[in-house]
């Protein structure tokens, strides 16, 4: 229980108890916020947080105990951080070890960690390995949109297959069984174990002292009151533009209201908009993606980015093609969770915020994880299915109870959060991420870059576009609901 006692004197410092739900507009959203002076109160606090880290080390993962007598488990991976770690003091570092070791110890298995470095790497590997039939790997822990690939080619297993795993577990993301499965059929799963899934979540940022000088309204009373919408944003930023450098010219060294890399970002309006590009509908699986609010969304971006001198859009594949939001020449700016770890040393306090709305009306908050996020899967190679599913488990279980709260909670949290307001904004960002199986499975040729793309030409032509690449596009779409619909006929 000691770990428990280090987390909760963790939490304690926080000395929030941040109250919140998915939906924008609710009314009585909260953050409580404890006095620092009143140890009494802190007492308190952290009697709670102990308690609710005591409640996941509770969750039994109800697996057999077995001696797998000193077994390697293999794992093939591009280099995601979460897999493997030295102990050398970094909290999150700390805890994948001794996740691993807790796993290691219980069902006396080895660990080898196959790296790759990236997901064309992998799917390199996994190719070559599986079509010579070699037992290389047991689990591979890869990049989303590349996994989709080799998916739909039977490269991996079904889930729902393998012995031990259970979706229901809070360990699994919701989104595994609710977006990412279809008739008991599941190749590429989000777990717990899959941890840069919560590192790569899209969010925005905003610099406190800059909402301050230009007198723009507080973005949390926005968020909280459900009026966080793409037109709020645009108008509060639209004319806020300084030369900066005094060149005469508009160039990323400049200061701009709100700032877009269209290269990495632009694709995240689909979910933030609740416009998915695949769902199920009656019990069929449907391509939704062809919506009126696409082009009107679209249309908004490039109108917006191109011709409102506070708005700057990156249309190149690179980070300095952005003004640096840390130096403090940016107001608002579209990214990740993990680029908090950019603004360790930003001078002007930040704060992070989720995706607005497309109007009030829309009802939650939503954003996903990028496409370079990890999802889980299982090679057909796999001999022993038994030994996959219960040590896949158990290091998802693991991760749930030992790795999660430290990198989310202490790492995330108290690092990199400035306010307890953030910490609140941070939860229910998280509350309001999706996984679309239609980008999962996209494969670069499907309809999940075409605010990307778009954006990129300002082109405004959004039905042009899709009946120019529709017979592409419709393929993939065909190509996936085969898949799934007829899985089971199949195998």
């Amino acid at each position: 229980m000691k770990q428990t006692r280090i987390f909760a004197f963790l939490m304690a410092s926080l000395m929030v108890t941040a109250a919140v739900t998915a939906c924008g507009g609710d009314a009585g959203t909260e953050a409580a916020v404890t006095d620092a002076a009143n140890t009494e109160s802190a007492v308190e606090t952290e009697a709670v947080e102990e308690d609710i880290f005591s409640a996941r080390l509770k969750v039994a993962d109800e697996l057999p105990e077995k001696n797998w007598e000193g077994r390697t488990f293999r794992i093939l991976n591009d280099g995601h951080v979460g897999s493997f770690a030295e102990q050398d003091g970094d909290v999150v570092n700390d805890a994948i070890y001794m996740r691993n070791l807790t796993v290691a110890e219980r069902f006396n298995v080895t660990f080898e960690d196959i790296n790759k470095e990236n997901g064309d790497g992998t799917k390199a590997f996994v190719t070559k390995s599986i079509n010579a039939g070699d037992d290389a790997f047991d689990l591979v822990i890869t990049h989303s949109i590349t996994a989709g690939d080799l998916a739909l080619e039977d490269y991996y297993l079904n889930w729902y297959e393998i012995p031990h795993i259970n979706f229901e577990k809070p360990w699994w993301a919701v989104t595994t069984r609710e977006n990412l499965s279809y008739d008991g059929v599941c190749p590429l799963a989000i777990g717990d174990f899959a941890l840069m899934s919560y590192g790569q979540t899209v969010c925005m940022y905003f610099n406190k002292q800059l909402v301050e000088n230009y007198d723009l309204e507080n973005p949390y009373d926005l968020v909280r009151a459900g009026t966080w919408t793409y037109e709020k944003l645009i108008s509060m930023t639209k004319d806020i533009y300084e030369d900066k450098n005094l060149n005469g010219t508009v160039d990323v060294e400049d200061l701009f209201g709100v700032t877009l890399d269209a290269k990495n970002r632009a694709n995240m309006f689909y979910w933030a908009f609740d416009n998915p590009l695949m769902a199920t509908e009656n019990g069929e699986l449907k391509v939704t993606y062809r919506t009126e609010k696409l082009t009107a969304f679209v249309t908004a971006l490039c109108n917006d980015f191109y011709t409102n001198n506070g708005c700057c859009v990156n249309t190149e594949f690179k980070e300095v093609a952005l003004p640096s939001f840390t130096a403090g020449n940016a107001v608002f700016q579209f990214g990740m969770f993990r680029d908090a770890s950019w603004t360790r040393d930003m001078e002007d306090d930040f704060g992070i915020l989720p995706l607005p709305k497309w109007t009030v009306d829309q009802k939650n908050y939503y954003t996903y994880s990028s496409g370079s996020a990890p999802v889980l899967a299982v090679p057909t190679t796999a001999p022993d299915l038994e030994f996959v599913g219960m040590i896949t488990e158990a290091l998802n279980a693991e991760s749930y109870k030992q790795v999660v709260p430290v990198y989310y909670e202490t790492a995330l949290k108290d690092k990199y959060a400035r306010d307890t307001e953030t910490l609140e904004m941070i939860d229910l960002v998280m509350q309001g991420r999706v996984v679309d199986m239609g980008f999962i499975y996209d494969g670069f040729v499907g309809a999940g870059y075409i605010p990307a793309r778009l954006l990129q030409e300002n082109n405004t032509n959004v039905e042009s576009y899709i009946e120019k690449n529709e017979k592409t596009m419709n393929a993939r779409y065909d190509k996936i609901i085969e898949y799934f619909t007829e899985y089971k006929d199949n195998h």
